[in-house]
């Protein structure tokens, strides 16, 4: 089976290039100072300039990761669109400084020094207020911009202050030696103080030169001003500084959870063809000693139109064949042993296109053209329900039913994304986030709307959706996002999959046992931590690769993210 991890880029970002702790009782949390019930939230963002759509993305990402918290309503404006009072009337405000000088609205300016309410800057141009009142500044906040310090020396020796230490982990921001055009891909800036006063100043994270090991602030506080030293949402990975925002985002926003450590295992692309000895063998390994839930991304129908697996000759048959007999009856053993099920599109695959490779279920994409980087050339709402309602009519015939969905490939069209909860309430995904509006009878919604007031009447059989640009950001999640910017409620799935060399797309994409319970060691940064992988049933027939085939390896796994203290648990109860 050809094995394809196609979207690992969508949880690196490189298309991009580049608080207190007082809490309260109640859901939106210590600054709720109108005592509403609901926590006002201003994301500013940088917008001007060549690079100047990626500020709007990670304004979205910023909105994703506070899909988290149901009492937050948080609206995204670009900073040059900032009107004086703005800080007063919310009750938290985050500048996200994406564009090196980007200017800075003087009625911006002007408002950082009266407002007393939580401010959290985020990468460049903190010097156009700090320098321009140094004393003031010095006097205030105990400390003063200093630098941008980026990449020392050349080559594959670069070095950068890489490594983020919080809560006594080590984050990684990432790095990559591409030995095909040997050029260095990372983002290594990042924002270095002066400490005058160490009395005012408190540091929530630092962050250590990979070469030289010194070690500096990354994250930290002085009044009500809490200071990032980049922006973490660029070229995001499974152990990266990106964990520590996403638990330190509770803090920024006054809102606390208490501790959980909860862990989801999902058996991906299971198709009618799929060996149902590897179904029986994962069933086996979930549960031994104790009985734990687990998911099975369903396919209902395989097709390989090409005869790629089938010596030319076009094979095909859905779940209902009786050739898929031994398949069913291993699905019904994994549910009563604790699984559940969830829809991971009709087919997986496109037409008879190699999409790219071949066209066969599980290896292709359904619902994008990846060859062509684009929406498929029918994609729109019909398409969309035919294909789900398909697949609801064969599984209805064995009363079988999905509690979420998830996108092939976790790739779709915007629209796509939008009119999911059409038919699902819950998605189990990575997405990919593109800045967009979408038009009904005329009335205009952007992001904000859709995230704030979901659409849950929404005529999508009606709508049009207009994306801004072709810049788009991928995003995984630490913990379960109630909406995000596309309305949709996602479970996360936030470690990855066992990847072997042997089938890899690149070393980059290598991941074993080891490398997967690494990145849920690091995810016990996080308050509500989740160590959430999925598995290719195909591993089962290869014990011979080490710490990625047979039993004994999803064995070593589950047993090793348990002794962290996680409890594997109900993706469909969460």
């Amino acid at each position: 089976m050809l094995v394809r991890n196609l979207l690992a880029l969508s949880c690196l970002v490189l298309t991009l290039g580049l608080g207190g702790s007082a809490f309260a009782i109640g859901d939106a949390g210590g600054y709720d100072t109108n005592d509403d019930g609901q926590l006002d939230v201003l994301v500013l963002y940088d917008d001007p300039g060549p690079y100047g759509d990626l500020g709007g993305i990670y304004a979205e990402m910023m909105m994703n990761l506070m899909g988290h918290f149901p009492a937050v309503e948080v609206w995204s404006v670009p900073v040059s669109e900032y009107a004086a009072g703005d800080m007063m009337a919310n009750e938290v405000t985050f500048y996200i400084g994406a564009t090196y000088d980007s200017p800075l609205p003087q009625a911006f300016k002007d408002d950082f020094w009266t407002t007393d309410r939580p401010l959290i800057w985020m990468g460049y141009n903190l010097w156009q207020i700090s320098w321009t009142n140094w004393n003031d500044f010095v006097w205030e906040y105990g400390f003063q911009h200093w630098f941008i310090a980026g990449n020392d020396g050349e080559g594959e020796a670069t070095d950068f202050y890489r490594y983020v230490q919080y809560k006594g982990k080590e984050l990684p921001k990432f790095a990559w030696w591409n030995t095909d055009d040997s050029t260095f891909v990372n983002d290594p800036f990042v924002g270095v103080p002066l400490i005058y006063d160490p009395t005012l100043v408190t540091t929530h994270a630092s962050i250590v030169h990979s070469g030289t090991g010194d070690a500096q602030p990354y994250v930290w506080s002085a009044g009500n001003l809490t200071v990032w030293g980049d922006i973490p949402f660029t070229f995001i990975h499974e152990r990266d500084r990106y964990l520590a925002f996403s638990d330190l985002l509770h803090d920024h926003l006054g809102i606390d959870h208490p501790q959980t450590y909860k862990a989801l295992m999902r058996l991906e692309d299971v198709h009618p063809n799929v060996n149902p000895t590897d179904i029986r063998n994962v069933t086996n390994v979930m549960k031994e000693d104790i009985q734990r839930p687990w998911t099975i991304a369903l396919i209902p129908f395989y097709k390989d139109p090409l005869g790629y697996y089938n010596n030319g000759n076009a094979d095909e048959f859905h779940m209902n064949k009786r050739r898929a007999r031994p398949w069913r009856r291993q699905i019904n053993r994994a549910k009563r042993k604790g699984a559940t099920l969830e829809l991971h599109g009709y087919t997986h695959q496109y037409d008879r296109i190699p999409n790219p490779y071949n066209a066969v279920s599980g290896d292709d994409f359904e619902f994008w053209d990846y060859n062509n980087d684009a929406p498929i050339p029918e994609d729109g709402y019909d398409y969309m329900a035919s294909r789900i309602e398909a697949a609801w009519a064969l599984l209805a015939r064995r009363n079988w039913v999905t509690w979420a969905w998830e996108f092939p490939h976790y790739r779709a069209s915007v629209f796509d994304y939008l009119a999911t909860e059409e038919w699902y309430d819950t998605t189990y995904q990575r997405v990919v986030y593109y800045p967009y509006e979408v038009d009904l009878w005329g009335d205009i919604y952007s992001w904000n709307e859709i995230f704030n007031e979901p659409q849950t009447d929404f005529d999508w059989e009606a709508a049009t959706v207009t994306v801004a640009g072709d810049k788009w950001g991928g995003q995984f999640y630490p913990y379960v996002i109630e909406r995000d910017t596309y309305g949709q409620r996602i479970i996360p799935e936030n470690l990855g999959n066992i990847e072997p060399p042997e089938f890899a797309l690149g070393d980059q994409y290598v991941r074993v046992v080891p490398d997967l319970l690494a990145n849920a060691d690091a995810n016990l940064v996080n308050r509500c931590a989740f160590a959430s992988f999925f598995y290719h049933p195909y591993l089962m027939q290869f014990p011979e690769i080490e710490d990625a085939g047979g039993p004994e390896a999803l064995r070593e796994l589950v047993q090793g993210i348990e002794a962290m203290g996680y409890e594997f648990v109900d993706g469909s109860a969460l």
